[in-house]
């Protein structure tokens, strides 16, 4: 993704070319009074919070190929019970389809 940062728009005279205001998204900022700069801060919040989506599975015991699978991909190490293994994984479709078997 990308994020167009306009910069030192304090120091603009007049308005920002419409060429651009063209460019999204993007976010007007300024170093020396702070503008904006929260604005991007939740923007690159927003896309880590995206790309690290993640689902629980539960695998049993019974299923040694699939606990190899899971944890190959697991995003945390597995929380064992006495019948199962359960397991954050990327919410990917690719890794949940190989999964479901």
């Amino acid at each position: 993704p990308t994020l167009y940062v306009l910069n030192k728009t304090d120091m603009l005279r007049g308005d920002i070319p419409e060429s651009l205001l063209d460019l999204q998204p993007q976010v007007q900022t300024s170093l020396a009074t702070g503008h904006g700069i929260d604005a991007i801060v939740d923007w690159i919040r927003h896309q880590v919070a995206a790309k690290s989506r993640t689902r629980t599975i539960v695998i049993p015991l019974s299923r040694p190929d699939l606990i190899r699978m899971a944890e190959a991909t697991a995003v945390r190490p597995g929380r064992w019970s006495a019948e199962a293994v359960e397991y954050d994984v990327a919410e990917d479709d690719a890794i949940l389809a190989q999964l479901a078997g």
